[in-house]
């Protein structure tokens, strides 16, 4: 991979130029031309990949070609030795906060289907809700002396107690 080193002057000839060919993309998107090369399925790039692409009988030969001799695990399952050396590599492993969020955004709005739900009460049957029957840790708001659950505080209270001062909003007034 080679980089250069260009000046913000140069910088902006380029991408005056470039936008010159971002709007003749435009003209081909609205008029349907999206077969021509160099040009996106969709404004500013937004479909990814295939997505709605009807391939010919001649490309699907042609990917199903490309693809053989290559390690595709669909459908296969992984020994147990196999899965516990790959749980052994995971463990200790800390995630960043970003990481930690990207994994709860790709899981919300998450439909399981009805036999996925009765598998999981079926499992769960005669065990213990979640925190049933265990004490919950208390905590007390700084701003308002409000005692309550720490989760629940930390969730719901905290950042909107009326008390509360929020550092990004201060501003001085001379």
């Amino acid at each position: 991979m080679y980089s250069i080193t260009i000046t913000q002057k140069q910088f902006d000839e380029l991408n005056k130029s470039l936008s010159g060919i971002f709007e003749v993309e435009y003209v081909h998107i609205e008029a349907g031309e999206t077969h021509l090369e160099c040009v996106n399925s969709g404004f500013g790039g937004k479909t990814i990949g295939t997505t709605g692409y009807k391939f010919t009988e001649e490309q699907r030969n042609n990917i199903s070609i490309s693809l053989k001799g290559k390690f595709i695990r669909f459908g296969k399952k992984h020994s147990e030795e196999t899965k516990r050396k790959i749980s052994e590599s995971k463990k200790g492993i800390k995630l960043s906060e970003e990481t930690k969020k990207k994994m709860s955004l790709s899981q919300s709005g998450r439909k399981l289907k009805p036999e996925t739900i009765e598998k999981i009460l079926q499992k769960r049957k005669g065990k213990p809700a979640g925190m049933k029957g265990k004490k919950k840790q208390t905590t007390t708001c700084p701003h308002c002396n409000l005692v309550g659950a720490k989760s629940s505080l930390k969730r719901y209270h905290f950042e909107k107690c009326k008390n509360y001062l929020n550092p990004n909003s201060l501003s001085v007034q001379i």
